[in-house]
């Protein structure tokens, strides 16, 4: 990851846990970001490992104190401060001293009173870096502000907000979790080849199994020539209910979490079941409007209806809030009534909460594999059995691509 990505994702991080309520993470995030801002910033003058942060900022040339005179401009307008000591547009310098000695006083003061006193002073830093480190996150939030609103913060949702609390520390952990796949001594051991009933009891230990999962996926896919690449592997903790893993196209534009802006195949793991189903990301509203068309009448899905009508274990099912499972059928009795649930699924999706920026935390219709861990028994889940029911919905997956390219190339 080169550093720019790094601090965009970092910043990210900050914006989401000052929304989250997580402050005194958020101060300190701030705190180490605008020094990291400034060290970033090209100067004519140099700068060496014994220049003070006041120098820096002393030194900085006209060109950027300029932009960053626009930024204030732009902000102030929108965003009135009520401190009484608060330096003009105009004054850029003194504004970013003024950011420096808070800067000095979250790292050598008392956080508390700071928090208690300065948070026109917080909230300008926080957004500052925001808009200069992650700006077209920063835009976004910016442009779907409403009329009279205090904080620029409240454009964004709780759950938008954990997902750019989450951005960094999934990114950070790709690197990781090839290295652990990878591992022969560990990645050759057959139990680490399988999903054990057990496994589901611990969900770090699933996760653990589902990185070894992850790396078999990736070759089985380059043995087969399919044009998917694992995505993320989603970070757990002790409050956690699921572990998600998306694949996505190889030719995604992405930093690295395509999953959450895209449709993709996903293998799910919860204390009940794991799961190879077709998904959708909190950011696919039209996408989702979409899917509902292929399911009703497209030729693309009739044709892969008739390849898996055989397929006796397949489900439909659905989700709300992301991974909560329920009005699980089998597939054949589905095609019996899809139209009533395609029905209540385009009413559900019409009348779903704005502003379009919202994530949306369900999904209908969904098709997929489910494997129960009371099924299970005293067994396991080998992963090599796992091929050809991934095999169904990445063939399912290409034929909804299939349909999406072909209704954009009809009504461009």
């Amino acid at each position: 990851m080169d550093e720019k990505t790094r601090l965009k994702l970092a910043t990210r991080n900050l914006v989401g846990h000052y929304r989250l309520g997580h402050e005194q993470i958020a101060l300190l995030l701030a705190s180490a970001l605008f020094e990291s801002l400034i060290d970033s910033l090209q100067n004519a003058a140099g700068w060496d490992d014994n220049t003070s942060l006041e120098n820096k900022i002393n030194t900085l040339p006209v060109t950027t104190l300029s932009k960053f005179s626009e930024y204030f401009l732009k902000l102030d307008r929108f965003y009135p401060k009520s401190c009484s000591n608060w330096i003009a547009p105009n004054q850029p310098r003194r504004r970013l001293h003024n950011f420096r000695q808070l800067r000095n006083r979250i790292v050598h003061g008392n956080i508390n009173s700071i928090l208690s006193g300065q948070r026109d002073k917080i909230e300008d830093l926080i957004a500052f870096l925001w808009s200069q480190l992650a700006p077209k996150s920063f835009d976004k939030a910016y442009q779907s502000r409403q009329q009279g609103q205090k904080s620029v913060f409240k454009t964004l949702f709780e759950h938008s907000a954990d997902y750019m609390v989450r951005g960094l520390s999934e990114v950070e952990f790709l690197s990781k979790d090839e290295k652990t796949g990878q591992y022969e001594d560990r990645g050759k051991d057959p139990k680490n080849h399988r999903i054990a009933a057990v496994d589901f009891e611990n969900l770090f230990t699933l996760r653990e199994k589902m990185v070894f999962l992850k790396y078999y996926i990736s070759q089985w896919l380059d043995e087969n020539q399919i044009s998917l690449k694992t995505d993320i592997l989603t970070i757990i903790d002790t409050t956690s209910g699921y572990i998600w893993m998306p694949l996505v196209p190889k030719n995604s534009a992405s930093d690295g979490r395509a999953s959450v802006y895209e449709c993709s195949v996903s293998l799910l793991a919860t204390p009940f079941d794991f799961r190879i189903y077709m998904d959708f990301g909190g950011y696919q509203r039209e996408k989702r409007k979409l899917y509902y068309k292929f399911l009703s009448d497209s030729p693309e899905y009739k044709e892969v209806v008739n390849r898996l009508t055989n397929k006796p274990c397949l489900k439909v099912f659905d989700i709300d809030w992301y991974f909560s499972k329920s009005n699980e059928r089998l597939f054949s009795k589905w095609l019996l009534s899809k139209d009533d649930d395609l029905a209540k699924a385009n009413e559900k999706i019409a009348s779903a909460r704005r502003p379009e920026s919202s994530p949306i935390t369900w999904n209908r219709c969904l098709h997929g594999y489910v494997f129960s861990k009371q099924d299970l028994g005293d067994g396991y889940i080998d992963f090599s059995r796992m091929e050809n029911k991934l095999q169904d919905i990445i063939e399912l997956y290409c034929a909804f691509l299939n349909y999406e390219q072909r209704v954009a190339e009809e009504t461009a």
